[in-house]
C-alpha cells in the first residue's frame, strides 16, 4: 500500500470580528461577531499557518473555511468540491479552501488551490491568492504541495460531511 506523506484533519476555530454600523445622529454601533469553522489541518498544522503569503496581498492566516456551523449549504458545497463530487465554482478548475472571515464573498479574496486526483492519492497543489473581481491568481508557496492517501481523505471528508448533513 502506498504511503502517503501528509494527513489531512480538521478541528474547530472561533473566529471573532467586529463590525462598524454607520447609524444616524449617532456614534457608530460596533457589532462583534463570534463564529465557529472546521479548519484544515496538514500533518496537525492550520493550513494558514503553511501558506506563505506573496507582497502585496492579505495574510492567509486571516482567511477561514466554509465549513461553519450556521453556512451549512455552503459547507456542503465546499466538502462536495474537496470530495470532486462537485465542480470547482472557478472557470480556472481551482477549488477555494479558504475566505474572507466576514462575508465569505469569493470577490473579497482567499485562498485556492489545484486538486489532483490520482488512484491512491489526492494532492493539493498550485496555491494561490484568488479574487472574483481583480483577475489573475496570485500564486502562493509555488512548490508546496499536499498529498494524501485518497481512501483516507475521502473517509475524513464525508464523515465532516455527515455532521453538516445531520443539520439540513
Amino acid at each position: 500500500m502506498h504511503q502517503a506523506p501528509n494527513v489531512l484533519s480538521f478541528r474547530p476555530k472561533t473566529v471573532v470580528g467586529v463590525e462598524s454600523r454607520p447609524r444616524w445622529l449617532r456614534r457608530d454601533l460596533s457589532v462583534t461577531h463570534e463564529a465557529t469553522f472546521y479548519e484544515f489541518l496538514i500533518d496537525g498544522r492550520p493550513l494558514t499557518e503553511l501558506l506563505e503569503a506573496a507582497e502585496g496581498i492579505a495574510r492567509p492566516d486571516q482567511e477561514t473555511t466554509n465549513l461553519g456551523c450556521s453556512m451549512v449549504d455552503a459547507a456542503l458545497s465546499q466538502l462536495d468540491q474537496l470530495l470532486g463530487v462537485e465542480p470547482p465554482e472557478s472557470t480556472a478548475q481551482r477549488v477555494w479552501l479558504l475566505f474572507c472571515p466576514v462575508d465569505h464573498d469569493p470577490g473579497c479574496g482567499g485562498i485556492s488551490a489545484r486538486i489532483t486526483w490520482g488512484p491512491q492519492t489526492v494532492t493539493w497543489s498550485e496555491f494561490g491568492w484568488d479574487d472574483d473581481v481583480a483577475g489573475p491568481v496570485v500564486p502562493l508557496s509555488q512548490h508546496q504541495h499536499f498529498t494524501f492517501d485518497r481512501d483516507q481523505y475521502e473517509k475524513d471528508l464525508r464523515a465532516l460531511r455527515a455532521k453538516f448533513s445531520a443539520r439540513v
